[in-house]
């Protein structure tokens, strides 16, 4: 990514690319369902203890999932990155305890990390070796929706980081005009961006709960 020459304060402000055609960052969306305080609403609870019993579909609440991963904004929606990251939060766990169930009906070994990632023909796939990446594997494989929900939830967690970056990338820009203050803000900004896009398109299971690379470098990183 080549610097591009900024030669006036007017100059509109580059935008770096992302490894997905999600969205704009220009024109990054964000929303929810309307809740009082940008909480989740109260029948999505975090996961309970695996249990035997066939999962009750569909995985995902789908008036929360819907509103998270729509590409248009409802009428009544809080536009607020605090209250999108906070359903964002609510789905990784609904599905983290759907996933721990299938796992653990599988026989797979739950306290074994693992990577999920997506590969080039869009199948979800263990980034490592796994005693049980096979089986891991087929959880996806057998189970459209399971990996339709997998893609959403991991799509979603990007959306978080990447706003972030967004927001502050746009802040430093605006402190201050001067072509070199400017110059020095892309610069900065764009290793942080390839830092970023490395973390994309993938999410970790730590043995107990899923999360997302991306939004833990955004913390990490971003803060």
């Amino acid at each position: 990514m080549e610097t591009p020459v900024i030669t006036s304060r007017n100059d509109v402000m580059p935008l770096f690319g992302v490894s997905r055609n999600i969205t704009s960052q220009a024109t990054f969306h964000l929303f929810v369902a309307e809740q009082p305080g940008g909480t989740a609403p109260a029948d999505v609870r975090p996961p309970s203890a695996p249990v035997t019993a066939a999962p009750t579909r569909p995985l995902v609440p789908p008036s929360l999932l819907g509103a998270v991963v729509s590409d248009r904004p409802a009428a009544n929606v809080t536009h607020t990155r605090e209250a999108y990251a906070a359903a964002v939060e609510v789905v990784s766990r609904s599905f983290a305890g759907e996933l721990q169930d299938r796992l653990t009906r599988a026989g797979v070994d739950t306290s074994v990390p693992f990577t999920l990632k997506q590969d080039n023909e869009g199948r979800i796939r263990v980034a490592e070796e796994h005693p049980n990446r096979g089986q891991i594997e087929r959880l996806f494989d057998q189970d459209r929706a399971f990996a339709d929900d997998f893609r959403a939830v991991m799509h979603c967690n990007d959306k978080v980081a990447q706003q972030r970056f967004t927001e502050l990338y746009t802040e430093a820009w605006r402190k201050d005009s001067s072509v070199e203050a400017r110059t020095r803000v892309w610069e900065h900004f764009k290793g942080i961006h390839e830092r970023l896009c490395q973390s994309l398109d993938q999410m970790r299971w730590n043995g107990t709960q899923i999360t997302s690379p991306s939004q833990a470098f955004a913390k990490a990183e971003l803060a």
